[in-house]
């Protein structure tokens, strides 16, 4: 069997892994959202619920072109945002 076939993913088994993946990535994305508005709110600013949507619809893009990838980004992601929950 060639090599490529057998190991190549479809159009399904991608759009099966985003899916999966906002199971995470949703409340990744309210959580940073959150964490900045905090720190925003300080300069009488605040990111509205249109960023939300934009982390959210970044997060999908990057699981659907990085399937591989995508769940060591959102490790990183989440121990950064721990970092940074601990020096501040």
């Amino acid at each position: 069997m060639n090599y490529a076939k057998k190991n190549s993913e479809t159009l399904e088994a991608r759009l099966m892994g985003v899916l999966a993946s906002l199971l995470f990535s949703i409340p990744t994305c309210v959580l940073l959202w959150l964490m900045i508005n905090v720190e925003l709110i300080s300069f009488d600013t605040v990111i509205g619920l249109q960023g939300v949507l934009i982390l959210i619809g970044a997060f999908a893009m990057l699981a659907f072109v990085l399937p591989n990838l995508f769940p060591s980004l959102l490790g990183r992601l989440w121990r950064a945002m721990l970092y940074f929950i601990r020096v501040w």
